[in-house]
This record gives structure tokens, C-alpha cells and sequence, in this order.
């Protein structure tokens, strides 16, 4: 459970400090908040450690899904104090937007990939019609060089 000298100070100095931090360090971080949590369940600060660790979006263990999970668990337990529910609540924002923003990034992503393909068909149709144009006009050269050279 987080001390009442627990604030989102603590929470702002430890997402500072983390996101500067090579990634040796960071890894170190999310066992050591792991472990913290294993040995105390409660323990509010290591779980929002883990929430920043998943939901900060320069994390290399971005998961907002987990970060949305722990941050659901803790607003739920009622035991923060104003501060740390309103820091709380800003990250579950935060989260949850992030979450959204990367839907819409996938669908992006699948829009033009699709896009792409329509390209890629309509650029097989057009160089197909180009081929037909060109025998077309081959035909009708070799009609026209007939008709010079039947005699009259």
C-alpha cells in the first residue's frame, strides 16, 4: 500500500528516471516491481510502477492491454489517496487512448495495404490494356501495309 508521502511526485520522478534508463535498467525495474508484487499483492506503489512500465509509450514493454488491467484493479480497490487517484485516473486516460490510437493506426495500416493491392490489380489492368492497345495497333498496321501492297 502506498504511504501517504506517496504521490504523483513519485510517480512523475520514477517515469523520468525509467524512460531515461537503458534498457538493462528497465528490465531490472519491471522484475523488481514484479517481485515487489509477489512478496506484497497490495503493494499500490509497485502496481503503479508496473502500470507506467506497460503504459508509458517510449516503454520497450508497452502492453497497454496489462496496463489497462492493473490500473482497473487498483481504481477498484479504493485505497488511493486524491493525489494518487487523480494520477491514476490520468494514466488509465492515457492508456486507454494510447489503446484507441493504435487501433486506429492497425486500420490504417490494413487501409493501405489494401490500398496498395487495389493499386497493384489496377496496374496489372492498365499494363494488360496497354499490351491489347499495342496489338491492336500492330493489327491494324499490318492491315493497313496490306492494303498499300495489294496491287490495284
Amino acid at each position: 500500500m502506498l504511504s501517504k508521502a506517496s504521490d504523483a511526485n513519485e510517480f512523475l520522478n520514477f517515469s523520468a528516471q525509467y524512460s531515461s534508463s537503458s534498457l538493462e535498467v528497465q528490465k531490472q525495474e519491471l522484475m523488481l516491481a514484479n517481485q515487489g508484487l509477489a512478496m506484497n499483492p497490495a503493494d499500490s506503489f509497485q502496481q503503479i510502477k508496473l502500470v507506467m512500465i506497460y503504459g508509458l509509450p517510449n516503454s520497450p514493454f508497452q502492453d497497454n492491454q496489462k496496463a489497462q488491467n492493473l490500473l482497473q484493479n487498483l481504481l477498484q480497490e479504493n485505497i488511493l489517496t486524491n493525489s494518487q487517484l487523480s494520477f491514476a485516473q490520468l494514466m488509465f486516460d492515457q492508456v486507454l487512448a494510447n489503446s484507441q490510437l493504435n487501433l486506429k493506426i492497425k486500420d490504417e495500416q490494413k487501409r493501405n495495404e489494401t490500398l496498395q493491392q487495389n493499386n497493384i490489380n489496377l496496374q496489372l489492368h492498365l499494363d494488360a490494356a496497354k499490351q491489347k492497345i499495342e496489338g491492336l495497333r500492330n493489327i491494324e498496321k499490318l492491315m493497313g501495309e496490306r492494303e498499300l501492297s495489294t496491287p490495284k
